[in-house]
C-alpha cells in the first residue's frame, strides 16, 4: 500500500480562484514524520527580523493494518471523520474510503484528500 495525497487550496477573496492542485504518494513507513507542506514566515523579535519556516502540514503513521493506517497531525484540521479542532488529531484511512482534511481558516485554506492505494 501507499498513501496518495491529494493537495489543493480555496480562496474567498476572488470569485475566479483556480487553485493549483498536486499529487503526491509516499511509502508507509511507521513512526516516521512526514512533512507535506511548510512555509517561511517572518516576524520581528527585539528588533530584528528573523525567519523561520512554519510547517502547514505533517503528520506521522502511528499504525499500519492491512487495509488502514492510522495517522497523527501535527496540525489542527476540519475533516470528514472530525467537525472539531479538540482532542487528539488521530485519523483512521481506509482502502476506498478517503479523508479530508481542510485548514481551520475563513478566507484562504488548504485542502488535504489522503487515500490508500493498493
Amino acid at each position: 500500500m501507499k498513501l496518495r495525497i491529494n493537495s489543493s487550496s480555496w480562496s474567498g477573496w476572488t470569485r475566479d480562484y483556480k487553485p493549483e492542485e498536486t499529487v503526491n504518494e509516499y511509502e508507509l513507513k511507521l513512526n516516521e514524520k512526514y512533512i507535506i507542506k511548510k512555509i517561511k514566515t517572518s516576524h520581528i523579535e527585539n528588533g530584528e527580523m528573523v525567519e523561520e519556516e512554519r510547517e502547514i502540514f505533517s503528520f506521522e503513521i502511528i499504525e499500519i493494518n492491512e487495509s488502514s493506517i492510522k495517522i497523527h497531525t501535527f496540525q489542527k484540521f476540519y475533516s470528514t471523520q472530525h467537525d472539531y479542532l479538540d482532542g487528539p488529531q488521530i485519523y483512521d484511512i481506509e482502502i476506498n474510503n478517503p479523508v479530508r482534511l481542510d485548514t481551520p481558516t475563513k478566507d484562504y485554506g488548504e485542502i488535504y484528500t489522503l487515500s490508500l492505494i493498493e
